[in-house]
């Protein structure tokens, strides 16, 4: 956890939030099974994955706060997955996320 707090920036955690802030207003969220890209992530934050689950939960955690309007979606069942260049916001091993 040590090394995390040095790594941690939180402009990471806003390109999630901001990600999901366009999937609500694109209507993406409504679909309920869509995996969106974050964009303007690098290799570097994908590659660090414990970095990467702390800034994801952050972010989820505020825009579920900030969007009770979403009570329909299953915060739980949302996730992000990815490979070594992409990450992405969606169903991950559920098969909705509404």
């Amino acid at each position: 956890m040590e090394n995390m707090d040095k790594t941690y920036d939180p402009q990471f955690e806003k390109k999630i939030y901001d990600t999901m802030v366009t999937m609500r207003d694109e209507g993406i969220f409504l679909k309920g099974d869509v995996d969106y890209e974050i964009k303007d992530i690098t290799p570097t934050e994908i590659a660090n994955q414990p970095v990467l689950m702390l800034a994801y939960a952050k972010a989820k955690d505020a825009f579920q706060y900030d969007n009770p309007d979403l009570f329909y979606l299953d915060f739980d069942q949302l996730s992000i997955s990815g490979n070594d260049s992409k990450a992405y916001i969606g169903i991950g091993r559920s098969n909705t996320y509404l």
